[in-house]
């Protein structure tokens, strides 16, 4: 069941339910960069700190995230579009997070708006795990905008 939040912290990411299927979240993932190829990266741990990467996606998730309505118009919102999750298996290949027996793999889990997204890849454990990398993706108007280097 999904849970009602005021906003979304990279730090309660692993406590929220994905709106997207583990098939849908894969093909979302794969194909963001080369659909948005004007977007600004920022990635842990190949040049931010997790200290520098964690404040650039709290601030995006609770201030700066934007969503479209109906006639196209974008407006600011703390509730993303999508929050998705897979597990990533050796090969790169996906398999299924919701499951009872779950392959050994990463989590990659995230969340986006019209004008973003970040996601992470974690260690497969409920508490204390590692997280090998974060990326956050921001359009340029947002970029500029709220001074993001």
């Amino acid at each position: 069941m999904l849970q009602k939040r005021l906003y979304y912290p990279l730090s309660d990411l692993h406590l929220i339910d994905a709106t997207l299927d583990e098939s849908d979240s894969f093909d979302f993932l794969s194909n963001y960069s080369k659909d948005n190829y004007l977007h600004y990266k920022y990635s842990y741990p190949d040049v931010y700190t997790l200290d520098e990467i964690s404040n650039m996606v709290n601030n995006f998730s609770c201030f700066f995230g934007r969503v479209k309505d109906n006639s196209g118009n974008s407006l600011p919102s703390p509730i993303p579009i999508h929050v998705f999750r897979y597990i990533m298996l050796e090969d790169m290949s996906y398999s299924y997070y919701y499951t009872v027996r779950r392959k050994p793999g990463y989590v990659v889990e995230g969340v986006f708006w019209s004008n973003g997204m970040f996601y992470a890849v974690r260690e497969d454990k409920e508490k204390d795990f590692e997280t090998y990398q974060i990326v956050l993706y921001l359009d340029s108007y947002t970029k500029t905008l709220h001074n993001y280097p």
